[in-house]
């Protein structure tokens, strides 16, 4: 079994939307240095609302993008690109508002990763850290692993949640293709790799967080499964998924 499918089976594997989310920002602080907290936004309706969190502290600073408008998490939804970065909140003059609100809570760094299955934009995975200038390329490599997974749990759960027949089939497709192929998107689309060559990156970036979660991740685990209230997501979503699963196989 390679590095991806171990991943995936342990991210993908739980319960509800929640408790999944919970454990995909719960590993990202364990598994990238950089990051203090760690979040997951959802598009519900007209608004946003944070699912999933590492720690409480970083539902205060998503509120904090929803109330002022502003911030990397909102850009990551509206926009094409595939991160929204802050380095140094103390002195960002590209989203003021939020920054300045942010850095009074001690955080200067964010790294945002949109959440999108094909065309439906379903939220962002939010990476906050106190210290400044400190997200760095592999950390993005990270980030974009995640933040695959953040969406096709997204994807997977809600199929299940409304029984769909075809789950199997979904979760083989979701497996072997989707994780990987938007991860390597990310990666293709920010830094001009080619797709082997973001491959390859993928691949040693998922056998490094296969190792490092053998230590960290029941304790992650068990914390979230301390939160399972289940999460409803956008009307008509597992239609489209299911479809879009028939279509690839």
């Amino acid at each position: 079994m390679n590095s991806f499918q171990e991943l995936s089976e342990l991210v993908l594997s739980h319960e509800t939307v929640r408790t999944t989310l919970d454990i995909v920002s719960g590993l990202a602080v364990q598994t990238i240095h950089s990051c203090d907290v760690a979040s997951v936004s959802l598009v519900r309706g007209d608004g946003i609302s944070t699912i999933g969190w590492s720690d409480e502290v970083a539902t205060t600073l998503d509120a904090i993008q929803y109330e002022t408008r502003q911030g990397p998490c909102l850009d990551a939804i509206a926009k094409d690109a595939s991160w929204f970065q802050i380095d140094e909140m103390s002195t960002d003059t590209k989203w003021p508002d939020f920054s300045s609100l942010a850095a009074r809570e001690g955080f200067e760094s964010l790294l945002a990763f949109p959440l999108r299955v094909e065309a439906d934009r379903l939220g962002a995975l939010n990476l906050y850290a106190r210290a400044a200038d400190t997200f760095s390329v592999e950390d993005r490599e990270i980030g974009a692993i995640y933040a695959a997974h953040a969406a096709v749990a997204l994807a997977k759960a809600q199929t299940m949640a409304h029984g769909r027949p075809d789950v199997s089939e979904l979760n083989d497709a979701l497996l072997s293709g989707e994780i990987i192929g938007r991860a390597i998107g990310i990666l293709m689309e920010g830094e001009f790799r080619s797709a082997d060559e973001a491959l390859s990156i993928l691949e040693a970036r998922a056998e490094e967080l296969r190792v490092k979660l053998q230590d960290s991740a029941r304790q992650v685990v068990d914390s979230a499964n301390q939160r399972r209230a289940e999460v409803d997501l956008p009307a008509g979503f597992a239609d489209r998924i299911v479809g879009r699963s028939r279509t690839s196989s």
